[in-house]
């Protein structure tokens, strides 16, 4: 203790800087806070190391709520991003082999494997194969993706010509994605 001119005695005040470092870092860590701060429960005071505990598991819930947010989202939609970034693939993959064909033979393959198109670009990730046909008048060819429900001739093929630049396939691949949107956060509920 020590003292002052006045005569009077005070005790020097604690401190715990372990309750202070937690409280801290429960707003930014909030499972490392949290571990420093229920160590710093064991000093006194204990006022920051309290606050610190009760932030942390605030800070932790949501930091796992997020996690927990993103997983559940990869796992719904994962699955459509990797068919679309292998659609996009198969795509140009088709259009490089049919277009190599037409400038060696001066007309279009009849079908994709005389092509050249190798086994899995012939069909989606869904062993959906996709359909190819040569325009009848010999001007180009079109290639048709069966859509989410993987059935050909339904209201939700994607059809795409040939003679596409790949900034139009992005497009037309923006525009049928963002027109089904709806059906496929609906059929991942």
């Amino acid at each position: 203790m020590e003292h002052y001119d006045s005569g009077q005695e005070y005790a020097e005040q604690e401190k715990n800087v372990l309750g202070v470092v937690g409280f801290a870092l429960s707003f930014c860590t909030g499972p490392i806070g949290l571990i420093i701060s229920l160590i710093a429960l064991t000093k006194r005071p204990k006022g920051f190391a309290i606050a610190g505990v009760i932030i942390s598991l605030i800070s932790t819930a949501v930091l796992g709520t997020v996690v927990f947010g993103g997983v559940w989202f990869a796992k719904k939609f994962g699955a459509h991003m990797m068919a679309v970034a292998d659609l996009g693939k198969d795509f140009m993959d088709i259009q490089q082999s049919v277009n190599a064909y037409h400038a060696q033979n001066g007309a279009y393959p009849p079908d994709l494997a005389t092509a050249g198109v190798s086994g899995g670009a012939l069909e989606d990730t869904n062993g959906v194969a996709y359909g190819y046909a040569a325009k009848a008048d010999g001007t180009g060819w079109t290639l048709t993706w069966a859509g989410m429900d993987q059935q050909m001739g339904t209201g939700d093929d994607l059809v795409v010509d040939g003679s596409s630049s790949q900034n139009q396939m992005q497009a037309t691949f923006n525009d049928y994605f963002e027109k089904h949107a709806e059906e496929i956060v609906r059929d991942n509920k």
